[in-house]
């Protein structure tokens, strides 16, 4: 869908350029159907108000976003991301060290156990 938005301000242009417009609708009919396609989901979308990112881009109810804002909340979107990304690498890191922590207390207290030893200290 996103190629076929992108593709379409061009063969727009083309197809305004080109005295033989028959040909040229035959010849360019995938990049038309992707763009029919992308249209008629943006157009149902609009329709029931459930456009994945209406947080992010403004435009008022039953209207569909030009290209401009879409590719302004898509960099918003994958700068998000990317410092989701970090903040959950950062976690998952804790996470293991912990992980080996208990491990090794595990490992302890079943020593203890095994070879006799009270472990009467409460954790």
């Amino acid at each position: 869908m996103y190629s076929a938005i992108e593709v379409f301000p061009k063969c727009t242009q083309a197809f305004f350029k080109v005295k033989n417009k028959e040909s040229f609708q035959h010849e360019h009919a995938v990049e038309i159907a992707k763009f029919e396609s992308a249209r008629s989901w943006l157009n149902s979308h609009v329709k029931n108000d459930s456009l994945p990112s209406r947080g992010i881009i403004n435009t008022a109810p039953g209207t569909i976003p030009n290209l401009k804002e879409l590719k302004a909340a898509l960099a918003v979107l994958i700068n998000d991301q990317k410092t989701l990304r970090g903040h959950y690498k950062h976690a998952r890191e804790q996470f293991n060290e912990i992980d080996v922590i208990r491990k090794n207390i595990d490992t302890i207290l079943s020593d203890r156990n095994i070879s006799g030893i009270d472990a009467g200290i409460k954790i």
